[in-house]
């Protein structure tokens, strides 16, 4: 037997025969399970999967071939590696003299020696026939020396597996090698290659070639064909192999037949009487025989029917239900008192601190409570940092264990699909390590947030402070300042404003009802629609001049650009297109579009993104929209550098019809930003309300020097010092699910449901105002401009409690979900005791 070590035992091989000469045909045909007790690795089972049995005709024949279950358990001492070594040479090869010549290249006399350790090749018809083998790869080499006086000459050499016959088959070969125009000097063609082969397989190099022109002789002048292997040969020092069922008398009837004294005849019923649906599917034609108590019985045990465990399952049916999961509830229905449904992958958290969330959330009289996990637990104990990874493992555990899932219909986010109640207990490990008894908050507590951190985006709220540094009251200034992003303001307020923002219309169409084939590429550049509100230096302009804003799509920073630097500006340019998509395919299935969108620098693409759609069914109608964002930064701008974006429509396959349109939404934006970042000054001018009392306008600056919420999009507002608030790390960008609040006061807290660039606010001063949707309406006494624009960020490491904060710090502690398992429950107990006797 044998087997290839590095990967496991995949097949074994037993002849019929053993060394006595016994037979064990009835034995091997049967096993289940062979084990063999190796040197190095004591007894090792090999279940069986399959039995193959080779009669005496086959190589080494007669033998039962095994395969079995692989195992990574394999002895490299017991196992037998052939030597398949092959070399083989002929100095003066047959010729080949017609026009479509081919075959075995090695045939007749070859060179001494042959080196051939296993007697596997043929010296007579040029093939290797691989015998007893543990299927490990083989390499080969074979090389051919020809030469040819005319002509072209077109010789392809090829090793062929199973190539048994003389006529060459290009479809057979594993390896081939093609030459071309053999004339005046010998050439060369080497092949080699490796291949895993079986036993019975048969192997051999082919010559065919292909000669144009008048026929004529191709003479080679030397052969070369060698073998060599993956596996150093091991020789086989003999193993005790015990084979399962192993029996020397008759299979039948044996402890091994697993048929013995079943029933032959099935007992009949003592009450049940069988029912003959032979000629109907309604009437039975022993009706009569029934009613009458005079047919046969049924043939079917009594307990089939009375039996609870065997009746409750296939008939009557078992209804389960529980409240919870892991824990027995009061009204569950349950077999006994245990849970039905199990959730045994439980995580808990062990955390540094709490600490309040105001003013980001809440004021001086109210709050919530945020958690600083330390570490996220599992069943076993492992402590497993709550980082960021690649793939927010860490952060869907929290969610997870924790819920936090917003629920649109309620606008909340306390019900979470896996923990509806979203409930943890909080335990702290001294509730009195700082003097501050924090017993109120020691106890079960729904959660408000799992995974997320608030994060202020922009706000005008201040603090005031008494002597002693403690927060008193809250106001609010009138005056905030903006940088760009990241960078500093130019220090020497010369920077000139060459900021862009561009809007699409209310719909760009491309291509309305129009019927597009292979023919229906289109390309063209995206049209915006100004008035644009950053920068006053900013226009749009072709090569020829300015051109009517409603229809520009080129941009060009017009005046001077000082070299304020060595690079002299940077300007930041960003397009982002929400693809409204509404065809109907009549074309045949997976047709598919593809949408190139570039920004192009005076021609030159700088940025490219590739949009696509596929049709998978006829008839199928797929809409949008679909967001793409392009972003590049130029650290080389100048007066003469104009920039675009540019769309290219491909990929229509059939001829088939496709009618509808591609629109770009009113949601598209154009924006160019740049550092240094202008001279803004201060923004004095926050927001309005509109004809609709949910609709919130950024107001826009009155003059060169005054300036609004409107003017500083994708600008970071500075912090405010001594205001309480995280320092501020986004730009002011607001988004759907963003909240604004004001006055403080949590009870004038409001949803950004959409954000909008494209409204037009006459009472704002006819321009293109920044608007915020919010969820509902606000009231007429609110006072705007003392606001917050807060955000809640993904964040694996806190979470967020639906409860005030006591004043005061606190010692480390663990949250224990409301559903956890029995082993994470025991884990947990095991902490607490710890936790408690370091304190």
């Amino acid at each position: 037997m044998g087997s290839y070590i590095g990967s496991g035992v995949k097949y074994i091989k037993i002849a019929r025969y053993d060394a006595f000469g016994n037979d064990n045909y009835q034995s091997l045909r049967q096993l289940d399970n062979i084990r063999i007790n190796t040197v190095d690795k004591g007894i090792i089972d090999y279940p069986v999967v399959a039995i193959t049995e080779y009669p005496s005709s086959s190589l080494n024949g007669p033998y039962f071939l095994y395969q079995i279950v692989t195992t990574n358990i394999t002895s490299s001492t017991n196992n037998q590696i052939l030597n398949y070594k092959l070399i083989v040479t002929q100095s003066s090869p047959p010729q080949y003299t017609t026009a479509a010549d081919s075959g075995l290249l090695l045939i007749g006399s070859y060179d001494s020696p042959v080196v051939d350790q296993q007697n596997y090749f043929n010296i007579t018809t040029g093939l290797y026939t691989l015998g007893n083998t543990p299927n490990i790869p083989i390499s080969f080499t074979a090389s051919y020396r020809i030469f040819s006086t005319t002509g072209v000459v077109n010789p392809t050499l090829a090793a062929v597996i199973n190539g048994g016959s003389s006529v060459f088959s290009i479809s057979n070969a594993i390896s081939s090698l093609t030459l071309t125009n053999f004339n005046s000097a010998p050439q060369t063609m080497t092949i080699s290659g490796s291949f895993t082969p079986i036993e019975g397989q048969t192997f051999g190099i082919y010559f065919g070639d292909l000669i144009t022109g008048t026929p004529q002789t191709i003479t080679p002048t030397f052969v070369h064909f060698s073998i060599t292997q993956s596996t150093t040969p091991v020789p086989g020092i003999g193993a005790q192999t015990i084979l399962e069922p192993y029996i020397t008398t008759p299979f039948i009837n044996s402890d091994y037949d697993v048929l013995m004294n079943n029933a032959v005849i099935n007992r009949p019923n003592s009450f049940y009487l069988d029912v003959d649906f032979a000629d109907s599917q309604i009437l039975p034609i022993n009706q009569q025989a029934i009613l009458s108590s005079s047919a046969s019985p049924a043939v079917i045990q009594d307990s089939y029917y009375s039996s609870d465990w065997w009746a409750s399952s296939r008939y009557n049916g078992q209804q389960l239900s529980n409240e919870k999961y892991n824990v027995w509830s009061k009204g569950d229905f349950t077999p006994d008192k245990v849970s039905n449904v199990q959730n045994l992958k439980t995580y808990f958290v062990r955390f540094n601190w709490l600490a309040g969330t105001s003013p980001e959330w809440g004021n001086n009289f109210e709050g919530k409570t945020n958690v600083s996990i330390k570490y996220i637990i599992d069943e076993n104990g492992n402590e497993i940092p709550p980082i960021f990874d690649e793939n927010d493992i860490n952060l869907s555990i929290i969610q997870s264990a924790f819920g936090g899932y917003y629920n649109p219909t309620l606008n909340s986010y306390k019900n979470s699909p896996i923990n509806p109640t979203a409930n943890a207990t909080l335990l702290l490990s001294n509730p009195d390590s700082f003097g501050v008894n924090l017993d109120a908050v020691n106890y079960t507590i729904p959660i408000f947030r799992a995974g997320q951190r608030i994060r202020p985006i922009a706000y005008t709220q201040t603090a005031s402070y008494d002597g002693n540094g403690n927060v008193i009251e809250f106001g609010y200034t009138g005056s905030i300042n903006f940088i760009q992003g990241d960078t500093p303001n130019d220090p020497g307020g010369s920077a000139n404003d060459y900021r862009l923002l561009a809007f699409a219309n209310d719909g760009l169409n491309l291509f309305t009802s129009q019927s597009i084939g292979n023919s229906g590429n289109v390309t063209g550049s995206i049209k915006w629609n100004p008035p644009i509100q950053l920068g006053a230096s900013a226009s749009f302009v072709t090569s020829s001049g300015l051109v009517n804003p409603s229809t520009g799509s080129i941009y060009n920073p017009t005046g001077s650009l000082a070299q304020l630097s060595g690079s002299g500006y940077i300007l930041d340019v960003k397009a982002s297109i929400d693809i409204d998509f509404d065809l109907t395919s009549n074309s045949r299935n997976n047709d598919n579009i593809q949408i190139y969108f570039k920004i192009i620098k005076n021609n030159e693409i700088k940025r490219q993104e590739v949009w696509g759609k596929s049709f998978k069914s006829r008839g199928e109608n797929q809409k949008g929209p679909n967001n793409v964002t392009l972003s590049y930064t130029d650290n080389a701008a100048t007066t003469s550098s104009l920039y675009r974006v540019e769309y290219s429509i491909y990929g229509w396959t059939t001829d088939d019809a496709i009618d509808g349109a591609i629109n770009f939404a009113p949601t598209s934006y154009f924006q160019v930003t740049q550092y240094p970042a202008p001279n803004t000054g201060p923004v004095t001018r926050f927001w309005m309300t509109g004809s609709n009392s949910n609709l919130l306008f950024a107001k826009k600056g009155d003059g060169a020097n005054i300036f609004g919420l409107n003017d500083v999009w994708g600008q970071k507002q500075q912090n405010i010092n001594n205001s309480g608030f995280d320092p501020i790390v986004y730009d002011f960008e607001p988004q759907a699910g963003d909240e604004i609040r004001f006055q403080g006061v949590e009870q004038q807290t409001y949803t950004i449901t959409q954000v909008s660039q494209s409204v037009t606010q006459s009472g704002a001063g006819n321009y293109n105002a920044l608007t915020l949707t919010l969820n509902r309406q606000i009231s007429n006494d609110i006072n705007t401009d003392y606001f917050l624009i807060r955000r809640y960020i993904p964040d694996p490491g806190n979470i967020i409690l639906d409860i005030s904060k006591p004043a005061g710090q606190t010692s480390d502690g663990i949250l224990i979900p409301e559903f956890l398992g029995k082993k994470a429950n025991e884990t947990k107990e095991k902490i607490i005791s710890l936790l408690r006797a370091q304190s």
